[in-house]
């Protein structure tokens, strides 16, 4: 059954990047980065005037915020207003909104593939659970113990303690108090 899952995820992800492929070769696509690219620089020579006037229609029509919040207002008006034309214009034209759906059919395959392997996350993390007897990690589970004294090479002398996997020597938690811990080998 797994093997018959695989096989249908990997024909899932064939034809994903296929059509990623597709729309990355296609003229659409590179009409639509011109054209966003003109909207936004566009929208960049513009917005700081385009916050001067809402900044000014709110102050003389709207009489609720304060001074040091108009600016704020403005210019959250003027982001609200660009993306609404920015919306508008990828509804009427393809080309515009090729781009933007290029990326989220990337961003949603590197989803997908990241998904798929459990984020490739090798490290057990505080909290997860895992089995001592589980071949297939490469973790051994260490039971708290006591570690006597002993003498570094450089000479010196660490005291004994008391070892539990909680990180901190003055708490000593026994195995019934959620103590030991997992360890790489």
């Amino acid at each position: 059954m797994s093997i018959l899952f695989g096989i249908l995820i990997a024909i899932i992800l064939y034809f994903r990047i296929k059509r990623i492929i597709k729309i990355f070769f296609s003229l659409r696509f590179w009409l639509g980065l011109v054209l966003n690219g003109a909207f936004f620089y566009i929208v960049s020579l513009f917005f700081s005037d385009m916050v001067e006037t809402l900044s000014y229609y709110i102050d003389k029509y709207i009489h609720y915020f304060a001074i040091e919040d108009l600016d704020f207002v403005a210019m959250i008006s003027a982001y609200a207003l660009c993306f609404i034309v920015w919306v508008f214009l990828c509804n009427k034209s393809k080309a515009f909104a090729t781009p933007f759906i290029f990326v989220l059919s990337v961003v949603t395959l590197g989803l997908v593939i990241f998904n798929i392997s459990d984020g490739f996350d090798s490290s057990f993390e505080d909290g997860d659970n895992y089995d001592s007897n589980d071949s297939s990690s490469n973790q051994t589970w260490i039971d708290p113990h006591e570690v006597r004294g002993y003498e570094r090479s450089d000479g010196t002398y660490v005291e004994s303690y008391y070892r539990d996997g909680d990180g901190n020597t003055n708490i000593n938690r026994g195995l019934d108090e959620g103590g030991g811990y997992y360890r790489k080998y």
